[in-house]
C-alpha cells in the first residue's frame, strides 16, 4: 500500500512530491516473557483488524496483558487496530502473585496474625508464639502430623503460588529422650552392679525429670547413691 504527498501551487505546478508504502500484512510475534504459550506465537495481521490476544500462563503470576516492550512501552488489547509498517514483537507483563501462610497452633494454644508473602521474593517465617503445657516448639511442619520441615525464623520462598498456605507448630515433649536423656547418677544396688537413673533436662537445660534405665556392672562410672 503507497500513498503519496504532493503540493500544487496557482500555475498547477507540482511539487514537493512525498511517497510512502505501507506492508499491509505484517507479522506479530508473542514473548510470553517467562510464561508459556500454548498453540502459536506469531500471527500475520492485516492492517485495519483487531490484534489478537492469546492468555500465556506463568506459575506464580498474573498476567497483565500484551505490550511493545518488555518494560513500558505501549499496549495491544483486542480493541485495538492494528497499523503496521512492519514486523511487531510483544511481550507478556506479569505481576507476581501474593499468597498467605496461616498459622495453626496444632493442640497448642493463643493466636499468631498471618503472613502475606510474595511469589518469588523470600519471606521470613515468624517465631511459633503459641503455647502448650510441657511442650517446645523446634518451628514448623507441613501437616498436624508431621516433622518439623522449616525453623523458626527461616528464610522461605514459594510454598504456594496464590491461596493460603497452612503450617502447623511442630511440638516436642520437653521431657523428650531424643534431645535431652543423660546419665547422672546411680542408685539400687543388684549383684554387685547399679541401676543407672537418667535425668533429663528441658530444651533450655533446665531439670524436668529422671527415670531408672539400664543395668550396669561397671560401678567405677557411677557415683554413690545418696
Amino acid at each position: 500500500l503507497s500513498y503519496y504527498i504532493y503540493a500544487i501551487d496557482n500555475a498547477g505546478n507540482i511539487s514537493d512530491i512525498y511517497s510512502r508504502t505501507f506492508r499491509v500484512k505484517n507479522t506479530v510475534t508473542y514473548d510470553p516473557n517467562g510464561g508459556t504459550l500454548s498453540g502459536s506465537n506469531s500471527y500475520v495481521l492485516t492492517n485495519g483488524e483487531k490484534y489478537k490476544t492469546p492468555t500465556p500462563t506463568r506459575t506464580g503470576y498474573t498476567f497483565k496483558g500484551w505490550y511493545t516492550d518488555q518494560t513500558g512501552g505501549n499496549q495491544r488489547t483486542s480493541s485495538t487496530i492494528v497499523c503496521l509498517d512492519g514486523d511487531e514483537t510483544l511481550y507478556a507483563r506479569w505481576e507476581a502473585n501474593t499468597y498467605t501462610i496461616r498459622f495453626n497452633a496444632n493442640g497448642g494454644s493463643g493466636s499468631m496474625s498471618d503472613k502475606t508473602c510474595t511469589y518469588d521474593q523470600d519471606c521470613i517465617l515468624p517465631s511459633n508464639n503459641f503455647s502448650r503445657s510441657s511442650y517446645y516448639s523446634l518451628g514448623w511442619a507441613t501437616s498436624s502430623y508431621g516433622s518439623k520441615v522449616y525453623n523458626n525464623g527461616a528464610i522461605v520462598k514459594n510454598l504456594a503460588s496464590s491461596g493460603t498456605y497452612y503450617l502447623y507448630a511442630n511440638w516436642v515433649d520437653v521431657c523428650s529422650s531424643t534431645y535431652v536423656r543423660t546419665t547422672s547418677t546411680c542408685s539400687k544396688s543388684c549383684g554387685g552392679g547399679r541401676y543407672l537413673r537418667y535425668f533429663y533436662s528441658n530444651y533450655d537445660g533446665s531439670y524436668c525429670g529422671y527415670d531408672y534405665g539400664g543395668y550396669s556392672c561397671n560401678t567405677q562410672s557411677c557415683c554413690s547413691w545418696t
